[in-house]
């Protein structure tokens, strides 16, 4: 089965010549994907043997051998990168997926990535290195996942679509709002006077409270 956040994510992922997922695990996104894309090809990725292998079975259980392909490798490594390509990573930290991108960053023209952890420092790396966000996507699966889709090009963006996403800020998402202003405050509850970084939690939390109040 499914589950909500790979539908979610694949719901963001416009169509593409190949997609190239990173971290692919069971392959399932690309399965799905297939279904949806007749004309796209795939190339489901992972560092560990075992995913690879469960990928392999499912793609052969549903017969998708002939659009799917598998490779073992560390992130883009060994993978001849076209301009066309759509690169989707999905589940790593922003560190892994910084160190992963990083390395390539000149060959990449469009990635969608959800990160588990600090977006303000993804969403700040990959502006700074001349991509923009053409798209996000706040989901709740007993977690909340983002997804956010880049491309290349410079736009100009304010300390809070750093921290909070330009697109975001602007849906009507109220309860990912209160879940973040509660996070924020817990944040601020914990830390000492005398941090520089509270009076940074304050103002988010200000501009949080105003935007619940606008919605």
């Amino acid at each position: 089965m499914i589950s909500k956040r790979i539908k979610e994510l694949a719901s963001i992922i416009p169509d593409a010549k190949r997609i190239i997922d990173v971290g692919c695990d069971h392959a399932l996104l690309d399965i799905y994907l297939a279904s949806k894309k007749s004309e796209t090809k795939f190339l489901a990725t992972d560092i560990s043997k075992n995913a690879l292998e469960s990928a392999k079975k499912n793609i052969s259980d549903n017969h998708l051998e002939n659009r799917i392909e598998t490779l073992l490798t560390d992130g883009l490594n060994n993978i001849t990168l076209n301009k066309e390509d759509l690169i989707v990573i999905s589940g790593m930290g922003t560190n892994t997926i910084i160190d992963i991108i990083s390395k390539r960053l000149e060959e990449i023209n469009n990635i969608i990535i959800q990160s588990n952890r600090d977006l303000e420092t993804l969403r700040n790396f990959m502006v700074k290195n001349n991509f923009k966000i053409l798209d996000e996507k706040v989901i709740f699966d007993d977690y909340y996942y983002i997804f956010i889709r880049f491309s290349k090009g410079k736009q100009e963006y304010s300390s809070e679509d750093f921290w909070l996403g330009p697109i975001i800020k602007n849906s009507s998402n109220i309860e990912y709002f209160k879940f973040l202003l509660k996070r924020y405050q817990k944040i601020l509850f914990e830390i000492p006077d005398h941090n520089l970084k509270k009076e940074t939690i304050e103002n988010r939390i200000n501009f949080l409270r105003k935007l619940i109040e606008k919605k």
